[in-house]
């Protein structure tokens, strides 16, 4: 076989296989109203800091085909700072077709750049009426912050299709040498949770396991962020490990986005820390747990169980070994012939 043709073969297939990889990783669930977990994503250490906003983000009530959704987020961070890692989330509820529950059709544009999720979460009751599914939609756009703002532009682009969105945040980490040592726990997905005559207040529980070992006495600070859309009601509570605090989810910022920040310093243990929210007559879509450690560390060496999302990067390499190796069995079999 010619030499040319081969190669067209193999670029055509490096083609293939990056366009599968390209294809948000999509996590289904219908668990009713039961509870599930939040993966972690995202586990690593940087000598900087992180940012959190919701910009200006509100509940968008019903979007009909072709409306828009606008928010704008302050990205402003200090001049010596370089961003590592930044991802987009939007909330998204109550999605259907006439009577019938469907997954929305979603256009997003942030900083004019269309996005593609790379992570898609859902859940849904499953069954009866008002089957709608939720959703958290998450996307990297770390190569799209460059000014001290970022605006986002979200369309419906499902014709008879409707939905709404909860609101829309934004989480920035960045390198600053100029800064602190911070280790970093990103969890997502989308967990619908509600206490009703079948799912007990012991079942309404989502979870977020954080592993890893952590030298307890020399973390300075443990900020626990949690996102969770629909929590107004004030009827649940937030654990990790052994503390509890009750009615923490009403309503703030926004009545159908409500986050809470706290430092959970005194209540770390040493390895497999693990966050709970539960409902208790309200009803909440956990979607989001963040832990944000610092600590006396002047290394910010990568811990033992790192944990990213596949990038590009290890596709290249795999469909770089297989070019290689076809071309080795090519020209033995062409010197030996």
């Amino acid at each position: 076989m010619d030499l040319k043709i081969i190669f067209r073969y193999l670029v055509s297939f490096s083609f293939f296989v990056s366009m599968i990889f390209m294809t948000p990783v999509s996590f289904a669930q219908e668990t009713g109203y039961a509870g599930s977990t939040l993966e972690t994503t995202y586990h690593d250490k940087v000598n900087g800091d992180y940012a959190f906003t919701y910009g200006d983000s509100e509940y968008s009530g019903e979007l009909t085909y072709g409306s828009d959704y606008d928010v704008v987020f302050d990205t402003k961070l200090p001049e010596s700072s370089k961003i590592k890692l930044s991802r987009l989330y939007l909330y998204w509820t109550w999605s259907h077709e006439g009577s019938v529950g469907i997954y929305p059709e979603i256009e997003a544009i942030f900083e004019d750049e269309n996005l593609m999720s790379d992570k898609e979460y859902t859940d849904r009751k499953g069954s009866g009426s008002y089957d709608y599914p939720s959703g958290t939609y998450a996307y990297d756009v770390t190569d799209l912050i460059t000014d001290d703002t970022g605006d986002l532009t979200v369309r419906n682009i499902g014709l008879n299709k409707l939905f709404a969105i909860n609101g829309a945040c934004l989480l920035l980490i960045y390198e600053d040498p100029n800064n602190k040592v911070i280790e970093y726990w990103i969890n997502e997905g989308c967990d619908i949770i509600s206490v009703t005559e079948e799912v007990s207040s012991e079942e309404a529980v989502t979870s977020a396991y954080l592993d890893g070992d952590i030298t307890t006495s020399n973390v300075k600070s443990a900020q626990l962020l949690t996102v969770v859309p629909g929590g107004n009601k004030g009827k649940n509570s937030l654990h990790i490990n052994s503390k509890s605090w009750e009615e923490v989810y009403n309503g703030v910022p926004n009545a159908d986005l409500a986050i809470d920040s706290r430092d959970v310093k005194d209540y770390l243990l040493p390895s497999d820390n693990v966050v709970r929210i539960t409902d208790d007559g309200d009803y909440l879509t956990p979607s989001n747990v963040f832990l944000i450690l610092e600590s006396g560390d002047s290394s910010s060496d990568q811990p033992s169980d790192l944990k990213k999302t596949p990038g590009f990067e290890v596709i290249h390499s795999l469909v770089t070994f297989s070019i290689v190796i076809c071309l080795i069995k090519y020209r033995t079999r062409t010197k030996g012939g």
